[in-house]
């Protein structure tokens, strides 16, 4: 499963993911909680990386079956979990 579909079936409410690009380019997906955390996924050293409040957590999902679930899931309950922010 894509990483973009695989972190919106884990959300909930009014949560959203979507692609968005770094100033140089780079592609990568972020998730909003309802809380407006938000959690990131990108490619890092041919592994997905996701990270939201200070936590960050790499998995192969290629070698690794069910990798990407468990850290999507990890990386969403820390940004649930964090204080809530605002943004403009």
């Amino acid at each position: 499963m894509p990483p973009v579909e695989a972190i919106r079936a884990q959300l909930v409410g009014e949560e959203f993911a979507g692609f968005r690009r770094t100033k140089q380019g780079t592609p990568y997906i972020e998730a909003r909680t309802e809380q407006g955390n938000s959690a990131l996924a990108y490619v890092e050293d041919d592994l997905y990386a996701l990270e939201t409040a200070g936590n960050k957590v790499a998995c192969d999902p290629i070698t690794v079956p069910g990798a990407i679930s468990g850290a999507i899931s990890r990386i969403l309950d820390s940004a649930r979990r964090a204080p809530a922010t605002t943004h403009q």
